[in-house]
């Protein structure tokens, strides 16, 4: 994601406001008239321009391509998977719901955030993806139209407590599948700790060794 300044459209609109009383209630035919218009706008629009300088809005980055179509595609899933969690959070109705929808779609970006850092992790990310994209989305956008229908009752609040409880379950999964991602990174530190703890240990580096530096 990067910051970008979008611009107001009212230093413009001010713009036009004053070109449309001008010609209405001004005269326009002489090379003096127009500069003066001119000068108008010009001040019309600082003005405004300083008055309501726009707003910061995030934007997507297009993404990177690797190479690899089957990797660039499930990357693209997993961006599409967490944009739609992303907006189900802010469309469903039940707070608790939608806090679950905004969870699974942070940890949906740190699941494909750590692909795009180690492409070695592919398949892993590939077969989680299979199973665990469609149908989370599937009963999220199931429980959307159930709140939509305005009817409370046995069957409706019975398929929504169902709904509720495995979003729990996927979450659990979703946390579970991350540190499962970082097992090789894990087991890469613990290799370089006993290296350095040896290097240590042979330059007689360890213990109370250091104090006498």
């Amino acid at each position: 994601m990067q910051t970008k300044r979008k611009k107001s459209l009212l230093p413009l609109g001010g713009i036009a406001a004053v070109w449309l009383l001008w010609a209405a209630f001004l005269p326009m035919y002489r090379t003096s008239d127009f500069l003066l218009l001119g000068g108008v706008s010009a001040a019309v629009y600082l003005g405004l321009n300083k008055l309501f300088p726009g707003k910061d809005v995030q934007v997507e980055e297009p993404p990177e391509r690797t190479g690899d179509e089957e990797l660039d595609s499930l990357l693209a899933a997993g961006r599409q998977a967490a944009a739609d969690y992303d907006l189900l959070a802010e469309e469903l109705q039940d707070p608790a719901i939608r806090q679950r929808a905004a969870r699974l779609g942070e940890l949906c970006r740190k699941i494909f955030g750590a692909l795009g850092e180690n492409h070695g992790l592919k398949s892993q990310v590939g077969r989680f993806a299979d199973y665990f994209l469609p149908a989370p989305l599937k009963l999220l956008r199931t429980y959307e139209k159930l709140e939509k229908q305005g009817v409370r009752g046995e069957n409706i609040d019975g398929a929504m407590e169902k709904i509720s409880s495995v979003l729990d379950a996927t979450i659990e999964a979703y946390t579970r599948e991350i540190d499962a991602l970082f097992e090789g990174q894990a087991l890469d530190i613990e290799t370089d700790i006993e290296v350095l703890e040896q290097m240590m240990k042979r330059e007689g580096l360890t213990g109370s060794d250091f104090g006498a530096v």
